[in-house]
């Protein structure tokens, strides 16, 4: 492994990614990090008598913010607790450190990694509102008790591979494997169910459903496209005709 081109190239990535502007009195930096809407992250440097002060001018909580539709006392949390463990100061959604030239290219990146990240939290946020709720799958269990269907916790069915997999929920009236897909991760727990379900597509006699929690945000096609490839999607909104169909 090249030491020395591993971090030429960076280096490059770095330099060819990252752009910097004079707008009135202070200067713009275009970074090479990026907010979850696409957008780069944009910084900016004021010259105050030698010392600079770095900030993003409250975008990273703005877009949290427009993102969420609402104001959060979580989001303001948050933007607190990663500024502090950057150095940073965080001051009504504002990103901002004060440094000499020296440490000014770190303190670009490092306000800029925090404003991503505060951006971001939105995501945990929407994990935790006001439908706080208990964890989605027992939300799923209970809809399904709640119509007399037997629902079970700690059935177990080998796939192709060999490996021996255990649903979240196995409706063995309709020898239905049942996997609930929540707000939080949802990419991360849905690979995971395309990883069982696919293992498990030829083996006879079993239904495969993700039943994905629709409330709030626009379920992302690609977590649609996806798991249709190995089983079918049920979408928590339209319940009602996929319960009574595993009823029967």
């Amino acid at each position: 492994m090249n030491r020395a081109a591993i971090t030429e190239a960076l280096v490059r990535h770095m330099a060819d990614e990252t752009t910097c502007a004079l707008f009135d009195d202070r200067l713009v930096c275009d970074t090479a990090l990026y907010y979850p809407n696409g957008d780069s992250v944009v910084v900016h440097v004021t010259d105050h008598d030698s010392l600079f002060e770095v900030s993003d001018n409250s975008e990273g909580m703005a877009l949290a913010i427009q993102r969420l539709h609402r104001r959060s006392g979580v989001l303001a949390t948050v933007g607190q607790r990663v500024c502090a463990s950057s150095g940073l100061t965080f001051t009504n959604g504002r990103v901002s450190t004060v440094v000499p030239l020296a440490d000014l290219a770190d303190a670009v990146m490092r306000v800029a990694a925090a404003s991503a990240r505060i951006a971001e939290a939105v995501d945990f946020e929407l994990a935790t509102t006001e439908r706080a709720r208990r964890d989605f799958s027992q939300e799923v269990e209970h809809k399904l008790v709640e119509r007399k269907i037997g629902v079970e916790r700690t059935h177990t069915i080998v796939g192709q591979s060999g490996h021996r997999h255990h649903p979240t929920l196995f409706v063995p009236a309709a020898h239905a494997l049942v996997e609930p897909i929540g707000v939080e991760a949802p990419w991360t727990r849905a690979t995971a169910v395309y990883a069982m379900f696919g293992d498990v597509l030829k083996v006879s006699g079993f239904s495969r459903y993700a039943v994905i929690d629709d409330r709030g945000d626009h379920v992302k096609d690609e977590i649609q496209n996806l798991l249709q490839q190995v089983g079918s999607l049920v979408y928590w909104s339209d319940r009602v005709p996929w319960m009574e169909r595993v009823a029967l």
